[in-house]
């Protein structure tokens, strides 16, 4: 299951858990458009508290976030409500996605390494396909076990501030190819402190049988890249992360 993001959502935006997401979407929607992709709804899975989403609107799409956190979507709707006629806001488990073919992207950015197994990565990938016209795009990344085990080399003072100090613990399991990294979060409620411990398990999938089980859900892989979008070349050395691109049949 997913980390505790009641517990997350409020110090989510602070310790920068969204940068991934916030760094990427302008850059995969700008290459998509680039290399054939039309469209001006967005669906975005696992949103979170909108990280990046601010982009689109400002480039006239039209965007849903989905998301099973209540916390994190009143965040986002809080960081967006200038742009609320662009928005539509969905609580929902991504696991068991609803809804008919009425978007012309989804995307899920640093979002899909928290799923426990590759069974619940297929009901995703099924549940993405039903929501996308034809011959539109499903972008997504996963980390490499590389990129899992960079994660885990030393724990950190996340955050340091008088209201709030976060410390970041992390460990790899090599039997299980697995990354859990613990916040103990430390934060000033009026005049008392507050201990929170929350964990999130991080999990990395070999990238051919990912992309044999998007294939199997009614896509066509068009592009498997790195984050700085050039194209993945499997064995690499010094590969953290891949970004799939994918267009349904």
């Amino acid at each position: 299951m997913p980390a505790d993001y009641s517990v997350l959502a409020p110090f989510y935006d602070t310790l920068g858990m969204g940068n991934f997401a916030n760094g990427m979407v302008s850059r995969v929607v700008d290459f998509a458009q680039r290399n054939g992709w039309v469209g001006r709804q967005i669906t975005d899975i696992g949103c979170g508290t909108g990280a990046g989403l601010e982009w689109l609107v400002r480039h006239q799409k039209q965007v849903v976030g989905i998301d099973n956190s209540p916390q994190m979507l009143a965040n986002a709707q809080q960081t967006y409500k200038q742009y609320a006629s662009s928005f539509q806001w969905i609580q929902q488990d991504i696991r068991a996605l609803t809804g008919s073919a009425n978007t012309d992207m989804v995307t899920a950015l640093d979002v899909l390494h928290e799923m426990e197994s590759t069974k619940e990565l297929e009901a995703i990938f099924k549940g993405v396909h039903a929501l996308l016209r034809s011959e539109r795009w499903f972008i997504f990344d996963l980390y490499t076990i590389e990129g899992l085990v960079k994660l885990t080399e030393q724990d950190i003072l996340a955050h340091d501030s008088p209201e709030l100090s976060v410390f970041q613990q992390n460990q790899f399991d090599y039997d299980r190819q697995m990354h859990s990294r613990r916040y103990l979060i430390f934060s000033k409620q009026n005049t008392t402190w507050q201990k929170q411990d929350v964990t999130r398990v991080l999990r990395s999938y070999p990238v051919q049988a990912v992309t044999a089980l998007v294939q199997r859900s009614g896509f066509n892989v068009l592009h498997v890249l790195n984050p700085d979008l050039s194209r993945y070349e499997p064995g690499k050395i010094g590969t953290l992360r891949v970004i799939i691109m994918a267009e349904k049949r």
